[in-house]
């Protein structure tokens, strides 16, 4: 084919879907203003509210391990004496790290991290439109569609509260998972193939983002293939499963690490639990959720409306409805039935966000049908939700004045009192956590380790996981944090009053100097009023040294703890220096040496000596043990 010929093949877009997408991304970039602190983008600081500071620590360490050792896991010896990390502790949060990864070739990593959440906030509404014409909607449907998941968005509080904890892989996964559907849908009906590859591709990196992204796709995907006779063609089955081979192996590179390691995985606690019908029913009355749930009902009668239409393929929006009322039931009650146990771990709540995606493509389906039999034009539509659109814009940008009748409706209908702002590391650090920070590196030192009590849901630390970032900032290591909740190494963990398994206020005083010396503590940081009575019952076992002020009239107080010894177990040394994915020993006795350090199958020695796993106490993983027969005086241990 000439040049000219190929270029007459590929259409340009119509200059109507590309006004579209540029007013649906004005649109969102307003709603992104006000839940997202734009006025502060810079190049220092990162967001550290909730996990996203735990995810900043991760990210960091995934890339330094990629440039470093060309691998996607490792080891850190900073927290709980030492843990397997990386891949293997982030696969929530892998494929936003290889995606900021990417970014941060151009741009600093903190600024990488901001533009990409940025990013994917504004971009939703252009992906839903993109779905939508892979269903095969119409410009102006697809619009409709942009339009409905941008009002929802902004108007369901969840949503906002999942972006600015740092739970954004989640609701990625999400908005992929429709897209990547989409795309199968696509193939199927019009036997496109660049729709099989873009699914392909896009499934791929779906498969990094989230755990939960391939059941998602699956829950989509298992009706669609029960009720279109065409998707269960041995050709298209074929080329799906083939789809699903290739997502698989493409993402072998961090599969493989995470299944060494599963035998250290342990019982995931839950946080984001299935609604409850109480819930559900006080959802239901709310009228700052009346917007999400009228087109909620909107979009459960599209399978209605499109059973008697001949434009609209019924297969796709009966699939898309299945999917919609197993999102929703298990966000509200996915804590009930025989799998409620099972459903548990998967944390049922957080698929409301899911169903929020659906919904718009089901609304818009029902809305053109209704406008197909009722009003001569679909503009006629669309120029009504223009306008709220509008009015949205004017109230966000304060053009509408407090106290108005107009004011006063639109902050019902844009629920303006669920308005969330990440904190910036800035905001974290003056209000404590640069104190923090200054005190430890003042009263401590790299002889010993510090106990530090973390807070589950952040709050003490200016609802941020600021531990996390500690071992970076000050140099030290830790016992407790960041807080990890997925491996046994979490038995090495501080957190509100709970040491080591059990309430600190249980564990005899011989006990806890055991601990003291096992781990090599040195001293303490403690909050909770559990740890703060220990002290007081055991006075003689701790020096005070100095008072900070927490969040939320919570005080952290720093002490100096007796009875610790060295890093070494058995034989003698120095710790010359340690680092992600390094330890290095120098000064070593011969014979056997066994170091403070938590095992882990993978781990090497430079020079090579026997290293093996040694028990102590009763900690679950066991301590690295080395032969030092041949006396050498430094050796180093990595992956």
């Amino acid at each position: 084919m000439t040049r000219s010929g190929l270029l007459n093949e590929i259409k340009p877009p119509k200059v109507s879907a590309i006004f579209m997408i540029v007013l649906l991304m004005g649109l969102q970039i307003i709603f992104v203003v006000k839940v997202f602190p734009v006025q502060k983008l810079d190049l220092q600081t990162p967001i550290l509210t909730h996990d996203m500071a735990f995810h900043h620590y991760q990210t960091q360490q995934a890339l330094y391990l990629l440039k470093h050792f060309g691998k996607t896991w490792g080891y850190d010896p900073f927290y709980m004496a030492g843990y397997p990390t990386a891949v293997v502790n982030m696969t929530d949060n892998f494929g936003a790290a290889f995606a900021v990864g990417f970014l941060a070739f151009f741009l600093p990593l903190a600024l990488a991290e901001k533009v990409f959440l940025l990013g994917i906030m504004i971009l939703f509404p252009v992906w839903i439109f993109w779905a939508a014409k892979n269903f095969g909607c119409s410009d102006q449907e697809s619009f409709l569609s942009g339009i409905i998941v941008t009002l929802v968005l902004q108007h369901h509080p969840f949503y906002v509260s999942m972006m600015n904890w740092g739970l954004y892989s989640f609701v990625l996964a999400a908005a992929f998972s429709v897209c990547c559907f989409s795309l199968i849908v696509r193939f199927v009906e019009r036997q496109d193939n660049r729709a099989w590859l873009w699914m392909t591709i896009l499934g791929s990196y779906l498969v990094s983002v989230h755990p939960l992204s391939v059941p998602l796709l699956f829950l989509f995907l298992i009706p669609y293939l029960i009720l279109s006779k065409e998707a269960c063609q041995f050709n298209n089955l074929i080329r799906i499963t083939a789809s699903f081979l290739v997502m698989f192996f493409m993402n072998l590179y961090w599969i493989l690490p995470l299944l060494k390691a599963s035998p250290l995985y342990k019982h995931v606690p839950t946080y984001v639990q299935a609604f409850g019908i109480e819930q559900w029913m006080a959802d239901v009355k709310d009228l700052k959720l009346v917007l999400f749930h009228v087109f909620a009902l909107i979009g459960v009668m599209a399978p209605i409306f499109v059973c008697k239409s001949e434009k609209t393929s019924r297969n796709w929006v009966l699939s898309l409805g299945t999917a919609f009322m197993i999102f929703y039931g298990l966000s509200y009650f996915g804590f009930y039935g025989p799998f409620k146990y099972s459903l548990a771990h998967i944390e049922p709540g957080r698929f409301i966000v899911v169903a929020i995606f659906v919904i718009p493509l089901l609304s818009a389906v029902t809305l053109s049908e209704i406008a197909r039999s009722h009003i001569r034009k679909m503009n006629i539509l669309l120029i009504a939700f223009v306008f709220l659109s509008q009015l949205f814009c004017l109230y966000s940008a304060g053009k509408i004045k407090k106290g108005d009748f107009i004011y006063q409706k639109c902050d019902l209908l844009f629920c303006s009192s669920y308005r969330e702002h990440s904190r910036w590391g800035d905001d974290v650090m003056a209000e404590g956590g640069q104190a923090l920070v200054d005190a430890i590196k003042q009263y401590t030192d790299s002889s010993a380790r510090i106990l530090l009590e973390d807070h589950t849901w952040a709050w003490a630390y200016w609802e941020s996981r600021l531990p996390a970032l500690l071992a970076g900032l000050t140099g030290r290591e830790y016992i407790g944090g960041p807080l990890n909740l997925r491996i046994q190494h979490q038995f090495a963990h501080f957190e509100i009053g709970k040491l080591f398994g059990r309430s600190i206020l249980s564990l005899p005083v011989a006990k806890f100097l055991d601990y003291v010396r096992l781990y090599n503590i040195g001293w303490a940081v403690i909050h909770s009023d559990e740890a703060k009575m220990y002290v007081r019952r055991h006075p003689k076992r701790f020096t005070y040294l100095t008072s900070l002020q927490g969040a939320y009239g919570i005080r952290f107080d720093l002490y100096r703890i007796a009875n610790h010894e060295s890093y070494f177990v058995k034989g003698e040394g120095k710790i010359e220096r340690v680092g992600w994915n390094e330890i290095v020993l120098s000064n070593l006795s011969k014979g056997p040496v066994v170091i403070k350090y938590h095992y882990f199958e993978g781990l090497k020695t430079d020079p090579k000596v026997e290293i093996s796993r040694v028990e102590v106490l009763d900690d679950p993983i066991g301590f690295i043990s080395l032969d030092n027969s041949k006396g050498y005086a430094r050796i180093r241990i990595t992956t």
